[in-house]
């Protein structure tokens, strides 16, 4: 039976920062620019209180982050919060925010693609074939500054209307750099068009 809360506890529930609700559910997330990146959704940024995913437009506070990807039923997520952060209070709170809405620029080309060519052959164990197949269509490309591989989608027109990046050789901590370019066109995706009627899908 959903439990009703008063009015104070509700409003004080959407003050609390993304950051520490993530750190208390043991997310990770990367600064970017004057905001922050969820690793494991890396389309949502967010300041203080408040997050905005680029790929759904769609953005809120702290509680309904617990309601859009922990599953979690409006009493349910109140709840949680009350207990992780009850007597805590929190200030420089957000009323408004939308993320920065850069111009969407995919990064510049090599000229060669040969830590692209390495990394998916030995890593990601694809045929040479394949790779060349994706590069002569310009669907991959290695990134001139860092070398990674662009992963592009194209519209109808054939302009390129999204952009992935993911890198070729490990970070630090042992994980790979990815990021989605701001501003992409996640309706047109990085995909390859066969001529028959049947849709592969890969993770």
């Amino acid at each position: 039976m959903p439990r009703f809360y008063k009015r104070e506890i509700k409003e004080w529930a959407t003050t609390i920062p993304i950051k520490d609700l993530l750190d208390s559910l043991g997310e990770s997330y990367i600064k970017s620019g004057k905001e922050w990146r969820w690793n494991r959704h890396d389309s949502v940024t967010f300041k203080n209180n408040l997050w905005f995913q680029h790929s759904t437009q769609k953005g809120g506070n702290s509680v309904s982050l617990l309601t859009t990807f922990f599953d979690r039923e409006y009493d349910e997520a109140i709840e949680y919060l009350l207990r992780e952060f009850k007597g805590k209070q929190f200030e420089n709170t957000e009323t408004n925010y939308e993320a920065n809405t850069e111009v969407f620029e995919v990064p510049e080309s090599a000229d060669n693609c040969r830590k692209v060519f390495a990394y998916l052959i030995k890593s990601r164990y694809i045929a040479p074939e394949v790779i060349g197949a994706f590069v002569r269509k310009k669907l991959i490309y290695q990134s001139k500054h860092f070398g990674n591989v662009v992963f592009v989608g194209h519209n109808e027109d054939v302009q390129v209307v999204f952009a992935h990046e993911r890198g070729t050789t490990p970070l630090k901590n042992g994980n790979t750099f990815k990021k989605t370019v701001y501003g992409s066109d996640f309706e047109h995706g990085f995909r390859w068009d066969g001529t028959d009627d049947t849709l592969i899908v890969f993770e």
